[in-house]
């Protein structure tokens, strides 16, 4: 990071390796002495007293560095030479000891100063990269506190198409050094009426239906939500939206003059839609209230009759201060997962993916790996990322954690045009050609239809699915018999 000129740059790089030196000098004597293993004090003694000195030159030195960075970063500014200032500024962020507190005062006013025009220059510009990039500065020159800042913030969101409520100033502080990548995972657990709808469409898409991928293990009476995470990353949602938009246009080229749709199109009607509707309907009724059992405590779960359908809901009880009383219905159930409405027309749809935990992770952190699917589940529709809408499917694939709590994903799934197949055996090669070399964009596996079961969903192209949540939770198990 240093630059190849006379002046401070130079001195700064000689005075790094300086204090290196004398600080594996230290290291490298302290050691001698230990391999001579004299036994004297005063031979020790005098070690000590050497290193101490060399120390105190050290501390010499960098004062007198630092007082030349200061002057010499004082009369760049002064003379409004930015480019000088911005390469003093890139040294000294370089030897990272004159960034953020310890930072000398003209220091901290330079990056001030570089972080603010950056963020002024790339709002104006609205490029998504120089936004990025501008941001990730501003945040590494500890200068977030700046007036261009939140201008930024904005703009970028705007131009990402960024959902609401996501954290950007987040994602840049969780940052790890070296990676590209704005992600952030905020665990949402908190929100009681969220952690309630995911439930249901827990509940609502539960079927006790038994498959050979179940591996011999007991069929659990319902899966209980134990915690839920959001996933925020930037990168991976943009890609989403580009490939969204790609498959809106192939169904718009493909619809005839005066059609709303192409011949023959397939609407899917998901599992997890009747749930998501049922929750709108419910929050709709704003007049109807359930009342909290004095005995619940927080976080605990309250099976209540949904007024409005007849339906059992699972709700989770929010504080102690509720205990006995009657509240709004709204209040504990959402009335939609938050982010944009779903395009219908595309087929986009909430879809559930069983997996490990550290699998989890990983997708979420770094996408879905076409090249990878099928490994724990097979490949029945040939070689592509496995979606389903009832969870019990999903749980088939879920692998407990130490603490016997399982993983699942909730995605966001662009299914486009389907290809649609209830063939008991199918040809796997025949599915993945019609998606990767035909006009469809999705296959629809009808397990449901040729053998009782379930249907699947199979995507190719890891951009069409985008994991909004990691959900935890536990599998409610029938009791023993005899126990």
């Amino acid at each position: 990071q240093f630059h190849n000129q006379s002046g401070f740059g130079g001195s700064v790089a000689s005075a790094g390796s300086s204090l290196v030196g004398c600080v594996a000098g230290l290291v490298s004597t302290t050691l001698s002495g230990v391999t001579k293993a004299t036994g004297t004090d005063s031979w020790f003694d005098e070690k000590i007293e050497t290193a101490k000195a060399r120390i105190t030159d050290a501390r010499r030195s960098m004062a007198g560095w630092r007082e030349q960075l200061e002057n010499q970063m004082e009369e760049a500014i002064t003379s409004c030479d930015e480019t000088r200032a911005e390469q003093l500024l890139d040294n000294a962020l370089g030897l990272q000891v004159f960034t953020g507190d310890r930072a000398p005062t003209v220091v901290r006013r330079a990056a001030r100063r570089a972080a603010g025009r950056s963020l002024r220059e790339a709002t104006v510009a609205g490029d998504p990269k120089r936004l990025k990039g501008a941001l990730v500065a501003a945040r590494r020159l500890h200068a977030v506190d700046v007036p261009e800042f939140a201008p930024a913030v904005a703009k970028y969101k705007e131009v990402r198409r960024i959902p609401e409520g996501w954290d950007i100033e987040k994602m840049l502080a969780e940052r790890r050094a070296g990676e590209a990548k704005l992600i952030s995972r905020p665990d949402v657990s908190g929100n009681h009426a969220l952690r309630a709808l995911v439930q249901l469409m827990f509940d609502r898409t539960l079927r006790r239906v038994e498959t050979r991928d179940r591996r011999g293990e007991p069929m659990p009476l319902y899966l209980q939500v134990v915690q839920v995470a959001e996933v925020q990353n930037a990168e991976m949602w943009a890609d989403y939206l580009v490939r969204r938009e790609a498959i809106k246009g192939d169904i718009r080229r493909a619809t005839p003059p005066g059609a709303s749709l192409p011949s023959g199109y397939m609407l899917v009607d998901a599992e997890t839609q009747k749930a998501l509707t049922e929750a709108e309907v419910t929050a709709a009724s704003t007049d109807v209230h359930v009342r909290i059992p004095s005995t619940s405590s927080p976080g605990s779960l309250m099976d209540v009759d949904n007024p409005v359908t007849g339906e059992v809901l699972r709700l989770t009880v929010p504080t102690a201060d509720l205990s006995g009383r009657e509240v709004a219905i709204t209040e504990l159930l959402a009335a939609s997962l938050p982010g944009p409405r779903l395009e219908t027309a595309a087929n986009e749809v909430w879809l559930f993916h069983g997996t490990k935990s550290f699998a989890a992770e990983a997708i979420v952190s770094n996408d879905f790996r076409v090249d990878l699917a099928g490994s724990s589940a097979g490949s029945l529709y040939g070689r592509g990322i496995y979606l389903a809408e009832n969870c019990t499917k999903a749980d088939e694939y879920s692998y407990p954690d130490r603490g016997g709590l399982y993983t699942m994903l909730v995605c966001r799934t662009t299914l486009g045009k389907v290809h649609y197949n209830a063939e008991r055996l199918p040809d796997p090669r025949r599915c993945e050609d019609a998606c990767c070399k035909g006009d469809c964009h999705s296959v629809l596996g009808d397990r449901k239809a040729c053998r009782g079961t379930f249907r699947e969903f199979c995507v190719f192209d890891e951009d069409q699915v985008y994991p909004n949540y990691v959900v935890t939770y536990k599998r409610i198990l029938p009791p023993r018999e005899g126990g």
